[in-house]
């Protein structure tokens, strides 16, 4: 199964992907360059910026992306 369709049914299972996520669960180093690639194939992935703290206080932030509509099937490359 090829990245791009590994991180559509992770959004239509989960919702949202943060790139910790993509990395950890679908070993996607490069979750910002393959959004970029669905987006231009059409799906409409869009990205709120999240502010937090790390457990020891440190602030960090990072993107989560999300689609308004889950797509209703996955479609290989």
């Amino acid at each position: 199964m090829s990245q791009n369709v590994e991180i559509l049914a992770w959004l239509g299972t989960y919702g949202t992907i943060t790139a910790r996520e993509a990395s950890r669960g679908l070993n996607c180093d490069r979750l910002a360059a393959k959004v970029h690639e669905l987006r231009e194939l059409g799906y409409p992935i869009e990205k709120i910026m999240v502010y937090d703290r790390k457990p020891d206080g440190t602030p960090e932030k990072y993107a989560r992306y999300f689609m308004r509509n889950k797509p209703r099937e996955v479609v290989g490359e």
